[in-house]
């Protein structure tokens, strides 16, 4: 007996998230000039 059942499917997996963080606008960033800039490493 195989322990991965089946292929492990990307692409579902992907597109199930990627729209997702897309409709509910997860990972968007605003465009504030009223801030200083800043960066982080």
């Amino acid at each position: 007996m195989s322990l991965m059942a089946e292929a492990y499917d990307y692409r579902a997996i992907e597109h199930k998230w990627q729209s997702r963080w897309e409709r509910e606008r997860l990972y968007r960033s605003s465009d504030d000039n009223s801030k200083p800039k800043y960066y982080t490493m």
